[in-house]
């Protein structure tokens, strides 16, 4: 049997529906995410009030700005994961109510996206949304393979008044 490592050979990511989807179930009070849309930044730079939170300097990867695709707005983030490796992407912090509801959402698109299932600690997963404060089995459905534009939700209790 032949096992694969982690391979995203291109992995297209927006969440320009972040900020209007990270939303307190109790009240639909709508939580602000700087950039949600990743579009401020310039064609090929990193985005504006994000930071890469894990990613080896490894050529041939990258997390840029494109205006080639997009699901709505200007454009999406492009992360190109051609050596297969984790990368995290982080927004600004967001404040939070502890012990309330919430719904994460975004939309994912994906162009050869694959994962090792036979990872051990954590596993390897393909493209997906998580909040910093989630145990690491904690995230929304994942999107793997070549799909076109994914709408996926994770819900989760706050458990803590400031998370990314």
């Amino acid at each position: 049997m032949i096992r694969k490592p982690i391979l995203g050979i291109c992995l297209i990511l927006t969440l320009v529906t972040f900020a209007a989807n990270l939303v307190a179930e109790d009240k639909d009070i709508l939580i602000s995410v700087k950039n949600s849309g990743f579009e401020n930044g310039a064609n090929g730079s990193a985005p504006a009030d994000w930071k890469i939170a894990s990613s080896r300097k490894i050529e041939g990867n990258s997390i840029a700005f494109t205006d080639k695709v997009k699901r709505s707005g200007k454009g999406s983030l492009l992360i190109e994961n051609k050596k297969g490796d984790a990368i995290t992407l982080m927004s600004q912090p967001v404040k939070l109510k502890v012990g309330h509801l919430y719904r994460l959402s975004g939309w994912i698109k994906t162009e050869g996206v694959d994962s090792d299932s036979t990872t051990i600690y954590p596993t390897a997963l393909p493209a997906c949304l998580s909040m910093v404060s989630y145990p690491f089995t904690n995230n929304s459905p994942t999107v793997g393979a070549s799909k076109d534009w994914t709408k996926v939700t994770s819900l989760f209790i706050a458990t803590k008044s400031e998370d990314h």
